[in-house]
C-alpha cells in the first residue's frame, strides 16, 4: 500500500492517542512481525501449528498503519500502546493489537470513524491503572492444567507468567483481598518495588495458595490458585466487546473463554486448557456414562477446585456417591475432607449406598 486511505487520516485527527507511521516504519515493523511469526511467534505466547499459520496468513494481507495510545499502566514508565492494521487490499476498517505479542487472531475489528474506534478500545482506555477489582462485574474461573499436563511446576509456571509482557509485573497473594500497590507508581519509587513485593505477596494460612495480576491494557485482575496441584485461573475484568472474534476462537481452540473476555486476557492465556465448571461438569458426566471412573475422579477433582468458592456446588457431593464405584466414593470422600465440608461427611457417613469400609476410613479422618 503505498499510501493511507483518507478515512484513516481523519480518523488521527479524531481520536486522541493516534499515530500514523510513515513508510519507512510501517515496512520495519511489517518485516519485525513477518519474522517474529516465520519463527513460531512470541516465546510469550505458544502456539501450536493451527494458530502459528492463522497468524502466518493473516500477516499477509494486514499493514501496520500506525499506534494508539492506551490507558495508564504501573510503573508509568512502562509505554501501554496498541498498533493499528489494515487490510493491505482493502483498507475498510482499522485492526487493534493490544501488543506487538498479541497474536494477530487476536487483533480485533475497531471500524474506521471516530465514533467506532472509540467504542472499540473503550475497555483498554481506562483512566485508572488500577480500577476496583470488586467492582468489576464478570467474574469466571477455569481448570489450566496441573504440572503434569502442563509440565511445569507452580514456581515455574508462575516464572512464565510474570515474563509475559501482556501482563503488569506487580503481583500479590492470598494475604491481600484487593490490589495492594499504589494507583500510582512513578520512576523514584520504581526502587521500593523490590522492597515491597514479599509484603505483597504473602499467603493467608489456611487457605489456596494464589498470587494475582493484572492485564496490561484491560487492567482485568487474573488470578492463578494451586489447589494440591489442581492450577485455577479466575478472571475479574470488565466486557470486552469482540464477541464474535472471542466466541470463534473458543470454539475452534475447544475452550470455555467468555465472549465478553478482554482480548489482552485471552492472549495471556493462550496454550493453557480453560475448562470452565459447565464444561468440567459436561465431561464428569461423559465419563461416569462410559465407565471410565479414572478420567471421572479427575475431573471431579478439577470441579473441586474451580468451585471450591461455591458451597452450593458442594451439596452435589452426596449425591454423586449413588452406584458409584468405591474408588470413586473415596474421591467424593477425599474432597469433602481436603475442604472442609464437614456436613458432606456427615451426609457420607449417613448413606447406605457409601462402602461400609470408607464409612471407617471417614470416621479416622474426621
Amino acid at each position: 500500500m503505498t499510501s493511507l486511505p483518507e478515512w484513516l487520516w481523519q480518523l488521527a485527527e479524531a481520536v486522541d492517542g493516534v499515530e500514523l507511521f510513515d513508510a519507512q516504519e510501517r515496512a520495519e515493523l511489517a518485516e519485525e512481525l513477518h519474522e517474529l511469526y516465520q519463527a513460531g511467534g512470541s516465546t510469550f505466547v505458544p502456539l501450536n501449528e493451527l494458530a502459528q499459520n492463522l497468524s502466518s496468513l493473516m500477516l499477509s494481507r494486514l499493514e501496520p498503519v500506525g499506534r494508539v495510545a492506551l490507558g495508564p499502566t504501573r510503573p508509568d514508565v512502562v509505554e501501554n500502546s496498541g498498533l493499528l492494521f489494515v487490510e493491505a487490499n482493502d483498507p475498510s476498517h482499522v485492526l487493534v493489537a493490544l501488543h506487538k505479542d498479541v497474536p494477530p487472531f487476536l487483533w480485533f475489528p475497531a471500524g474506521k470513524t471516530a465514533v467506532e474506534f472509540d467504542a472499540a478500545i473503550a475497555p483498554y482506555c481506562r483512566e485508572l491503572a488500577a480500577p476496583d477489582e470488586l467492582a468489576m462485574p464478570r467474574v469466571v474461573r477455569a481448570f489450566i492444567g496441573t504440572p503434569g499436563i502442563l509440565e511445569m511446576g507452580r514456581e515455574e509456571l508462575m516464572n512464565h507468567l510474570s515474563m509475559n509482557p501482556i501482563g503488569e509485573s506487580l503481583f500479590w497473594g492470598s494475604e491481600h483481598s484487593a490490589d495492594p500497590w499504589p494507583e500510582t507508581i512513578d520512576r523514584q519509587d520504581l526502587a521500593i518495588l523490590g522492597h515491597e513485593a514479599r509484603e505483597r505477596m504473602a499467603q493467608r494460612d489456611g487457605v489456596a495458595w494464589s498470587m494475582s495480576f493484572r492485564s496490561i491494557a484491560s487492567r482485568a485482575v487474573i488470578t492463578l490458585e494451586d489447589h494440591d496441584g489442581f492450577y485455577v485461573i479466575q478472571v475479574r475484568y470488565n466486557p470486552g466487546s469482540h464477541h464474535a472474534l472471542l466466541s470463534a476462537l473458543s470454539e475452534q481452540f475447544g475452550l470455555s473463554w467468555p465472549a465478553d473476555f478482554p482480548a489482552d486476557v485471552a492472549a495471556m492465556l493462550i496454550g493453557f486448557y480453560f475448562e470452565d465448571a459447565a464444561r468440567l461438569e459436561q465431561l464428569y458426566q461423559e465419563h461416569i456414562k462410559s465407565g471410565q471412573d479414572d478420567e471421572a475422579m479427575f475431573d471431579l477433582y478439577a470441579l473441586a477446585a474451580v468451585c471450591s468458592t461455591d458451597v452450593i456446588w458442594a451439596h452435589s457431593l452426596p449425591g454423586r456417591v449413588k452406584s458409584a464405584s468405591l474408588e470413586l466414593q473415596r474421591s467424593i470422600a477425599d474432597i469433602a475432607l481436603r475442604r472442609g465440608y464437614d456436613f458432606v461427611a456427615m451426609r457420607l457417613l449417613q448413606d447406605p449406598e457409601v462402602d461400609a469400609a470408607l464409612k471407617n476410613e471417614l470416621l479416622d479422618r474426621l
